[in-house]
């Protein structure tokens, strides 16, 4: 098996990461901005992880997180030294260009894990095509590991307090209620109100009464109202999805 190693540095900001952890320390609030999106593994630094780790649990604790508080419960558990000692703990405070911009630093912090985690994805892809495993394994693996990676990106970059998302609805509100999107059949239209925008809807019934004909319908009744649709299917061509309307015409 050849060995292929990463030779250069993984993409990661020491400063983002100390931004993030000072700016908690001044303001413990800052905590619940970014609890949220953030876990230990997404810091670079190991002793930056250890310290996100403990402030972690402070949080959970309802404990007051400070110097004093975190310098003490990592002697406690003889976990000081390796997040950097007394003085890089102080020393975090000092590395806050602006406190109302502890947001935008996880946000960093958060973009070089994702890169950490498809560079190793890569890495670990390649070796494994060197092993010479099987093409319908490496593909199976690849699809797998790839859509785990965008729905982990995917949910850490809207992942959202709910004061942040009540106020997000309540800003919206009516902007949303303006557009509705309806199917053109008047009775279901009557007991729904149409459809929101970004609402998933299932339709559920047994095979052959009309499922997919229905949701072709609702598709190209939104056209006429001036909406966009597009029809996607997994189990019929795109005649014989054509072919179905036609019928009906």
């Amino acid at each position: 098996m050849q060995d292929v190693t990463l030779e250069k540095t993984l993409p990661h900001s020491d400063d983002a990461e100390r931004a993030v952890l000072g700016a908690i320390l001044l303001d413990n609030a800052a905590l619940s901005l970014v609890s949220s999106t953030l876990k230990p593994g997404d810091f670079y630094a190991p002793y930056n992880r250890i310290l996100f780790q403990q402030v972690l649990q402070l949080g959970r604790q309802h404990r007051a997180i400070d110097l004093v508080t975190l310098d003490a419960e990592l002697s406690h558990g003889g976990w000081l030294e390796a997040a950097g000692g007394t003085a890089y703990i102080a020393s975090l405070t000092e590395a806050v260009p602006r406190l109302s911009n502890v947001e935008h630093y996880a946000r960093i912090v958060q973009a070089h894990s994702a890169q950490r985690a498809i560079i190793r994805f890569g890495h670990d892809l390649m070796q494994r095509a060197y092993e010479k495993e099987s093409i319908e394994s490496l593909l199976g693996y690849t699809t797998q590991t790839a859509c785990e990676l965008a729905q982990g990106a995917f949910a850490q970059e809207n992942a959202i307090t709910r004061f942040e998302a009540a106020r997000r609805l309540l800003k919206g509100l009516d902007e949303i209620e303006a557009v509705r999107i309806y199917t053109g059949l008047q009775p279901l239209d009557r007991l729904t109100h149409g459809y929101l925008p970004g609402e998933l809807v299932v339709y559920v019934a047994e095979t052959g009464v009309g499922k997919s004909l229905f949701a072709d319908q609702t598709a190209r009744y939104a056209c006429t109202q001036d909406h966009h649709s597009l029809f996607a299917s997994g189990e019929m061509s795109a005649e014989r999805v054509e072919a179905r309307p036609l019928a009906t015409q």
